[in-house]
C-alpha cells in the first residue's frame, strides 16, 4: 500500500509494508507496537501532563512517518536530516493519513497486537515470511495484512486444510523431515 502525502511544498510517498516494522526497529531500537503501547499508557496516566503526551505523540508520529517514507523510498536519509529538509512538517495533518494507511495494512492483526497468541515483532514477521517461502523483497513490498494472511494460509495448508487450534505437541522426526 502506497500513498503520496504533502508537507508544505514537498510531496513524498509513504508505504505500509512489512518494511515499516523493520525500519522502525532498526532505526529507533524499539518495536513500533511497543511505542504505541507506551503512548496509550501515557494517555491513561492522569499524572502525565498534556505537554508530555503531546511530545511523545509527536516523537512517535515523526518516527512512524519517517519509517513509512523510508519503506516507500530507500534513498531517504536518516530521520533528523530528512525532517530538517522540510520547511514545514505539519505532523497533525500527516499523522492521521499515515495511521489510516497503516490501519488498512494491519487489518489482520488483532487489537492486542498479537498474531497466533504471540506479539508481532519485526523479527517474527520476517521469520514467518521466510519460513513460508517469501523473501525480503516480499516483506519490503507487500502490505502487513497481506503478509499475515499469507502466513495464516500457509499454516492452514501445512495443517491439511485445518485452521491451527493453538495446541502444541512435541515435534517428531517426521515433522522435521517435512519441514
Amino acid at each position: 500500500m502506497l500513498k503520496t502525502i504533502t508537507a508544505g511544498k514537498v510531496s513524498f510517498d509513504i508505504a505500509a509494508t512489512g518494511a515499516v516494522l523493520c525500519l522502525y526497529k532498526q532505526q529507533f531500537g524499539v518495536e513500533y507496537y511497543d511505542d504505541f503501547l507506551r503512548l496509550k499508557a501515557m494517555e491513561t496516566n492522569i499524572s502525565a501532563t498534556d505537554m508530555d503526551k503531546a511530545k511523545l505523540t509527536l516523537e512517535i508520529g515523526y518516527r512512524l512517518i519517517w519509517a513509512m517514507a523510508k519503506a516507500a523510498d530507500p534513498a531517504i536519509q536518516d530521520p533528523d536530516v530528512w525532517i530538517d529538509s522540510f520547511e514545514e512538517f505539519p505532523i497533525t495533518k500527516l499523522l492521521p493519513i499515515a495511521m489510516e494507511l497503516l490501519g488498512k495494512a494491519f487489518d489482520q492483526v488483532l487489537s492486542t497486537g498479537t498474531v497466533g497468541g504471540k506479539k508481532l515483532t519485526s523479527e517474527n514477521l520476517i521469520a514467518c515470511c521466510l519460513t513460508c517461502g517469501l523473501n525480503m523483497n516480499d516483506v519490503n513490498t507487500l502490505s502487513i495484512g497481506f503478509l499475515l494472511n499469507t502466513i495464516n494460509e500457509y499454516i492452514t495448508i501445512k495443517n491439511g486444510g485445518k485452521t491451527p487450534t493453538g495446541t502444541r505437541r512435541k515435534a517428531t522426526q517426521a515433522d522435521f523431515d517435512n519441514f
